[in-house]
């Protein structure tokens, strides 16, 4: 059977009418615009996604930016790019077939915290410390870009109980009305907690902040709340992630992180929106409410994300790369 490069070659002749190259060649050649983009479905193989968001890098090259588990032209559509049919290949050039097929992860390390963890926290999550040697384990691993991110709030935002009359921190909600298109969503209201610039926002000192590549801030519009490292609910605060990690050509997520009922699912559901193959790491994570950890994690699976342990097998499956899985 053929391997998943050779499959992906011919599908992209298919789709663009470049000739494939002769036997023992390179493949196919034909270069592109920087910024246009692609999206190709190909037969399924032992890889579990079957389509194929490519890209087009500064050096005019078709790169694979990811395999989706989700339509990827509907996505990018959705982002305010062109239709894909505008963006087809139109010249000849050299493909590069190594960024094509590469398996190129990143490391989301999720709001590791002083006001989220013991034991001064003002929102800590039970356990939550304890993750930090094995978060800095991971870190040393060949992972394409290390992301910390950090809550960073205004003193008054609207997640704190104490700028809503008679709310309380844990039980009472509030729901959160767009100015202008009405969209809504309700939020838990919590205890002050990561107030930008203050000792309780500081990531945890024991976290090796040598080995992270950038820290991404979080949640400083005053009037909505953003569990996810990518944007808020209403889409519109986004945090630039999304296009870092496209630049970078990373095409796997891994999220770790605090917590696993809040802003790791969040990030995890939003990266697998954007068509990243997505793994959490069960062991390197905690829950506000530890009870609800196993109803996340199936949670987390009927979005197409990966839950497994640091010590897991599968594990080792997902840090191999994809250019040499082949069809049984």
């Amino acid at each position: 059977m053929p391997t998943l490069k050779a499959t992906l070659l011919l599908v992209l002749a298919a789709v663009t009418g470049a000739a494939a190259a002769p036997a023992g060649g390179t493949g196919i050649v034909y270069s592109c615009r920087p910024g246009d983009y692609l999206c190709s479905g190909y037969p399924n193989t032992s890889i579990r996604d079957h389509d194929a968001l490519m890209t087009c890098n500064v050096q005019g090259e078709w790169i694979l930016s990811a395999y989706c588990n989700i339509d990827c032209c509907r996505n990018e559509t959705r982002e305010g790019r062109a239709p894909p049919s505008t963006s087809l290949p139109h010249a000849a050039d050299n493909i590069s077939l190594a960024a094509m097929t590469a398996f190129n992860p990143a490391l989301i390390v999720v709001d590791l915290q002083e006001d989220f963890c013991p034991p001064h926290g003002s929102l800590a999550v039970p356990d939550g410390r304890s993750i930090v040697p094995l978060i800095n384990s991971l870190l040393t691993l060949p992972f394409a870009l290390r992301i910390a991110t950090r809550d960073w709030h205004p003193p008054d935002h609207v997640s704190f109980a104490h700028t809503h009359p008679s709310a309380a921190p844990f039980t009472s909600c509030h729901t959160i009305t767009h100015p202008r298109t009405g969209q809504q969503y309700t939020t838990t209201l919590w205890p002050a907690h990561c107030v930008a610039d203050t000792p309780g926002a500081q990531l945890l000192p024991e976290l090796d902040m040598m080995r992270v590549d950038r820290v991404l801030d979080k949640g400083r519009a005053v009037d909505r709340e953003m569990y996810s490292a990518f944007t808020d609910p209403f889409g519109e605060s986004d945090s630039g992630l999304g296009a870092l990690l496209r630049r970078e050509g990373v095409t796997d997520v891994y999220v770790v992180g605090l917590a696993l009922d809040y802003c790791v699912r969040a990030t995890a559901e939003d990266a697998a929106r954007l068509g990243f193959r997505t793994v959490v790491l069960g062991d390197a994570t905690r829950a506000v409410s530890p009870d609800t950890y196993e109803q996340v994690v199936e949670e987390l699976k009927s979005h197409g994300i990966d839950v497994v342990l640091s010590t897991s097998p599968a594990l080792e499956k997902h840090m191999t790369t994809t250019s040499d899985t082949e069809d049984e």
